[in-house]
Parts: C-alpha cells; sequence; structure tokens
C-alpha cells in the first residue's frame, strides 16, 4: 500500500515538471567516490522491432525519490549485452526511470514513468542497475520490463554492487632511473689507513698452517702465531683502488699481503619502447588530434607497464581497442579490448581505465581500433 502512494505522489510531482530540478549525471571516470556519492550502470535492451528500426541513440531520466530531482543520462545502445556501456555518478538513495526516450529511423519512441520497479544505489561502490527491455507499443509508446540484475559483472554482495578497485597512480616518469642492485646498495667502505709508528694497527689472531717436523710433533709455541705489523711500506696497485696498503709478516716467516674487497657499484639502464597505432578507417585525416592527446598522456600511459616491470620482468606484448568516438562527450563512449598478448590482467585494466579518461576535441562520431605495443631493451 505505502509503494503504490509513493508511486502515484511521484507521478504527480513528474506530471508538475517546471517544479523539478534536472541535471545531467557525470559519467564516472575511475575517481574516488564521495561520501553520499556512488556508481551505477545497467543494460537497456531494445525489443527486436526497435533494433530493426536502428534503435541507437536513447535518453533517460531517472528520480530520486526522496529530493525528487531528476537526472539526466544519455544512453547509446548496442548489440552487446555482456557488459555494461557507461557508469555514472549519482548521489545515494532510491531511483525510477522517470522517462526514457529511444531515437529510430521512423521516429522517437517514448516511456513515461515512474517505473514500479525501483533501483538502489549504495555509497561508495558501483552498483548494479539490472537489465531493462524496452518493447514497443502503439502511438509510438514503450514498455519497461525489468529482467535479471546481473549485468556484465558479478556483484560482491548480496545487494548487486561490487566494490571500488584501487585506481594507479595518476603521474610518473616515462623512463626508469638506473639503480643498484639489491645487494650492492650499501656504499663501498673506504680501503684501511697505512699503520703509523705512534699507533700501529691490532691485528686479531690469524690461524696458519706450518710445517710438522720430522718428529710428527707440533711445537706448542708455533702452532698458532699472531699476525705483527711491518715497519715497512710497500706499494701495491689494485685493479680498483690506488691506495698504499700495508705489508703483514707471520712469525712463519711467510709473508702474505691482505686485502679488504671493495664492493663496485653496478648501474643497470633499461629501455621502454612503447609503440602505439591508431586506425580511423575513413576519417584518418583526424589521427593527428589523437596523436598529440595520446603524446601528452604518454607518461601515464607507460607508467602502467613501469609499475607491472617490477613483478614481471620479462613482460612484453600489444593490446587493442575498439571504441566509438562521441563527438557530444569528447571521449569515447565505447571501449572494449578485442585482443592482446600480455596476459596480465593488471596491467590491461591499468591501461584500460587510462585510455577511457582521454579527452579530445575532434567534432565527429566515428569508430576505430587502438593498438599499444610493449617491450623493453
Amino acid at each position: 500500500m505505502l509503494r503504490m502512494f509513493l508511486a502515484v505522489l511521484i507521478s504527480w510531482s513528474w506530471s508538475a515538471r517546471g517544479q523539478l530540478k534536472e541535471s545531467t549525471a557525470p559519467i564516472w571516470r575511475g575517481e574516488e567516490f564521495k561520501l553520499n556519492e556512488g556508481g551505477i550502470f545497467f543494460k537497456l535492451v531494445p525489443s527486436r522491432g526497435l533494433i530493426k528500426q536502428g534503435a541507437g541513440q536513447s535518453e533517460l531520466k531517472l528520480i530520486h525519490t526522496a529530493s525528487l530531482k531528476v537526472y539526466k543520462l544519455d544512453y547509446h545502445i548496442v548489440k552487446d549485452l555482456k557488459a555494461a556501456v557507461k557508469i555514472w555518478r549519482l548521489p545515494v538513495g532510491e531511483y525510477r526511470i522517470a522517462q526514457l526516450t529511444v531515437s529510430t529511423s521512423r521516429g522517437s519512441y517514448q516511456f513515461k514513468g515512474p517505473s514500479q520497479d525501483t533501483i538502489q544505489l549504495g555509497a561508495r561502490k558501483i552498483n548494479n542497475g539490472g537489465r531493462w527491455f524496452a518493447i514497443e507499443r502503439k502511438n509510438k509508446q514503450l514498455l519497461l520490463v525489468l529482467k535479471n540484475p546481473k549485468v556484465g559483472v558479478k556483484p560482491a554482495d548480496g545487494t548487486g554492487g561490487i566494490a571500488i578497485p584501487k585506481l594507479p597512480s595518476q603521474a610518473g616518469k616515462a623512463s626508469i632511473k638506473p639503480q643498484a642492485l639489491p645487494s650492492q646498495s650499501k656504499s663501498p667502505t673506504p680501503p684501511p689507513r697505512l699503520p703509523s709508528s705512534r699507533n700501529p694497527p691490532k691485528q686479531k689472531p690469524l690461524p696458519i698452517a706450518t710445517p710438522l717436523p720430522r718428529g710428527g710433533q707440533i711445537p706448542p709455541k708455533q702452532a698458532q702465531g699472531v699476525a705483527k705489523p711491518a715497519q715497512e711500506k710497500t706499494e701495491f696497485q689494485s685493479p680498483t683502488s690506488k691506495k698504499m696498503l700495508p705489508k703483514i709478516v707471520l712469525p712463519s716467516q711467510q709473508s702474505q699481503r691482505q686485502y679488504q674487497d671493495i664492493r663496485a657499484t653496478y648501474t643497470v639502464k633499461q629501455t621502454i619502447a612503447m609503440f602505439y597505432k591508431i586506425d580511423l578507417k575513413r576519417n584518418n585525416r583526424f589521427a593527428p588530434k589523437f596523436r598529440k592527446v595520446i603524446q601528452e598522456n604518454d607518461a601515464n600511459l607507460r607508467k602502467c607497464y613501469i609499475t607491472r616491470l617490477e613483478d614481471k620482468h620479462n613482460l612484453k606484448g600489444f593490446i587493442q581497442f575498439k571504441f566509438l568516438y562521441s563527438r557530444k562527450d569528447k571521449a569515447f563512449r565505447t571501449l572494449k579490448v578485442v585482443k592482446q598478448t600480455l596476459n596480465d590482467p593488471k596491467m590491461v585494466e591499468c591501461l584500460y581505465w587510462e585510455v577511457a579518461g582521454l579527452t579530445f576535441a575532434v567534432r565527429k562520431d566515428m569508430l576505430g581500433d587502438l593498438k599499444f605495443t610493449f617491450s623493453t631493451r
């Protein structure tokens, strides 16, 4: 009874459209949600009759049941039913579909709500709005039916939402700095100072081997000797140092020079190669504008590859996107991975969100392919 009363109240409020505030819902580009915001995606499936008429662009309006605010969503109908096309950022609460307009080659079909089924939107997560079927009726009217709510991704909990993934860092350098090996991170120790007559260095007892006498017994005083500092100084030029090293004389009259190992610092230099190729079919005259934006965001795109090289040193391959560019959004309306040989889901996910966030100043709708190739040498 209460549900029917709310539906009647919303329909009465929707009839007085001049009193309702209407705004355009922003598209989620991967930024962090606020405390009272969340993301929502859903699927709009037209009937066969609408598909035959070339159904494409549609306008969807959602009404917030608590504040009675209307949010306008631009939705583009595609035939692929496996994944959602866009994710919008909206305030938390309960929503109903207030109006739907589908444009075809024979005219526009409309649905005037509000709908009986509601859409719940949780805070700080991506919510599943469900799969809605649009069926044409007489006088170019539409009937909306909500079916299986699972669209594209599997919810993480029972509310139909998934947790927000960790976003990659936005800024990064385009190359790897030469670094020392892990075992060589410490600074090399300097060679010992030369002994002087005033302050002779203290030497630790060193085990030495002495020849056995003929009787087969070892004299007790010669079984172990103590190294004494030598009064003479000799020059010795090592491959890594030109310092003066002391000469140590053992009691067994066998001279032995003692050196201290000096660690060498090795420099590792790795060159990152990233190539990209864009194909706009018959609209290749706009390719320089796309190439300029990609070059400006080279550091962010290359950062995804540099980060994954820390775990996979031999990571290389290519990833190819297929996109539909919208002149109204100045961005990719649809972006899909069609082929890749990287075999690294984290790398593919990071690059997907970086490419999806690019904006271009091209005033023409077009299809195209974008291919990235990564390698090291």
